[in-house]
């Protein structure tokens, strides 16, 4: 698969499943004030690698709305990995496993959305998927959440 194909089916699967493109970010607005974004990122290292970073955006906190890139979310969720590698490399990639994953993980990450803060707070602090990156002092108390043991960026 070529680049621009990786980016079309990309954008295919995640308009599929109610992302609108906004720049190189892709959102899905839930009415309880999250937002889920991910965000295709080429490797400045060169070849054909390309991330896929994902997380969640609280709309009435966040300094950078309307849309917040992926890496300005308030829980950062990661990278998108397959079979252990977070590096996309899409000359090489089936675009049938691909497919399957990133639809695994995009009906995962939209079901904790909608579930709204507390099926956030479960998934991404207190359960096993923890986030990445929580950003922003304010998260933690958003969520009523305690600090406890949690490090956060400002």
């Amino acid at each position: 698969m070529e680049q621009k194909d990786f980016v079309k089916l990309c954008t295919s699967i995640f308009k599929k499943n109610g992302l609108i493109k906004h720049n190189s970010s892709y959102y899905r607005d839930f009415d309880n004030d999250i937002i889920l974004v991910f965000g295709l990122q080429k490797s400045a290292y060169g070849g054909s690698y390309y991330y896929i970073e994902y997380g969640f955006i609280f709309k009435s906190i966040n300094k950078h709305m309307p849309y917040p890139k992926y890496h300005q979310a308030n829980i950062r969720q990661g990278r998108l990995s397959i079979d252990g590698n977070y590096a996309m490399e899409y000359e090489l990639l089936s675009e049938e496993v691909f497919s399957e994953h990133l639809n695994a993980i995009l009906n995962e990450m939209i079901e904790v959305a909608a579930g709204g803060k507390d099926s956030i707070v479960n998934y991404s602090i207190l359960g096993t998927k923890r986030a990445v990156l929580i950003q922003g002092y304010d998260t933690l108390p958003y969520l009523g959440v305690a600090k406890t043991n949690i490090q956060v960026a400002p």
